[in-house]
């Protein structure tokens, strides 16, 4: 139903959008900015791609995502699976739950 965000390296673009595509992605675009010129720019100097598939297996797509050179992370999080009401943290050793 949505597009599932890639973060990816500048240099990468061209490359992640043809390994994306090849991975089934019905559409890739580079996410554009709303209230500015050009693209979206992350607070780490990154692109976001916007990548329209048809899921079958999202724990094998978000695996085969985040294995693509230039990609630092995606918006699937299959692995994760928070409780009604839990807390999620991101930490250094892993996912904490509260």
């Amino acid at each position: 139903k949505f597009a599932v965000p890639v973060e990816i390296l500048p240099f990468a673009l061209a490359s992640v959008e043809k390994r994306l595509a090849d991975l089934g992605a019905e559409e890739v675009a580079l996410r554009m900015a709303k209230q500015k010129d050009g693209p979206v720019i992350t607070d780490n100097g990154n692109l976001v791609l916007d990548a329209r598939f048809a899921i079958d297996d999202a724990q094998g797509l978000e695996d085969a995502i985040t294995t693509l050179p230039g990609v630092l992370e995606n918006g699937i999080f299959a692995r994760v699976r928070p409780a009604e009401g839990d807390c999620l943290i991101g930490a250094e050793d892993g996912v904490r739950r509260m």
